[in-house]
């Protein structure tokens, strides 16, 4: 997968432009612009609509440098399959709250998308419904995504990572207690599954994917597989869960968190919050254990 950096230094006077280049490249492109916007984004990624949106996706699969400001990229090969030994420079920015969710940042074309595979499917779904809904030509869509499936696959990359960077930080946030860390996973899942629902709903059309493109969306659900399994076989190494198979745990601490986006609806009784409450309960139940106070 080819990463690119779009990268914009903005000062009084400058007019429109912007600077590409690889990841995995030697020196950085400078360009101008007319407002203060520094974007990350990948080939794949077109969909992101503001440089910050793209920031928070590289810091899903990154760790921040605390040599220099910047984003040092030394986990996107795990998760992604690309070569990105280099650093990108950035200004740094304060980490977002993995309980806050902001409305997300989609362009046009993806927001048609998310809607109308929502509500037809992506097999109902013509690209030229698409097209339609955004008021543009068949042919300007194509220019920005290679087909129907490349806008499927912006989706659900966004969504995976999203809730990956969600419980990375959520577990961290947990300490070293297996118990804090299960249930602030748990509510991060939840919260995301809850309040971004249609675009957890769409991870069921991840089957219609080609191989490759399956392969690299399940690497990315693989992460938050391992984060979730990771605490459970801690906590039952500390004797702080009673549990007698961590695999299968831990797909069916998922599989529910997983299931919500069905029946789930914004104008329903319970909050997003009230549902993330329940289910922490549940899940720290299904581990033997006890919620913290």
């Amino acid at each position: 997968m080819a990463w690119n950096v779009i990268w914009q230094e903005c000062e009084p006077g400058n007019t429109s432009g912007a600077g590409h280049v690889p990841l995995n490249g030697k020196a950085f492109s400078r360009g101008t612009c007319t407002a203060p916007l520094m974007r990350v984004q990948a080939t794949r990624l077109r969909g992101v609509a503001s440089g910050a949106a793209a920031v928070r996706h590289l810091r899903a699969h990154a760790r921040v440098s605390s040599s220099r400001p910047g984003i040092a990229i030394d986990r996107l090969d795990a998760f992604m399959g690309s070569s990105t030994d280099d650093t990108v420079a950035a200004e740094e920015t304060a980490a977002p709250d993995w309980r806050t969710l902001e409305p997300m940042e989609l362009t046009p074309i993806l927001s048609a998308s998310l809607d109308a595979f929502y509500e037809t499917g992506f097999h109902g779904t013509s690209v030229r419904e698409i097209a339609r809904r955004v008021g543009v030509t068949v042919p300007a869509l194509y220019y920005h995504h290679e087909n129907k499936e490349g806008l499927l696959i912006a989706l659900l990359e966004l969504s995976t990572s999203d809730v990956l960077w969600r419980s990375d930080a959520a577990d961290a946030d947990g300490g070293t207690d297996p118990v804090q860390r299960l249930s602030n996973v748990i509510e991060a899942i939840v919260l995301r599954m809850t309040m971004r629902a249609r675009l957890a709903a769409l991870e069921g059309e991840a089957r219609y994917l080609s191989p490759e493109n399956r392969q690299r969306y399940r690497a990315v659900r693989k992460g938050i597989e391992q984060i979730v399994r990771q605490i459970v076989e801690e906590g039952t190494e500390s004797g702080a869960f009673d549990v007698e198979d961590s695999a299968e745990t831990t797909r069916a601490l998922l599989g529910m968190c997983q299931s919500i986006p069905r029946w789930y609806h914004s104008e329903g009784t319970l909050s997003p919050q009230e549902v993330a409450k329940k289910y922490v309960k549940i899940a720290l139940k299904m581990v033997g254990a006890s919620p913290r106070t």
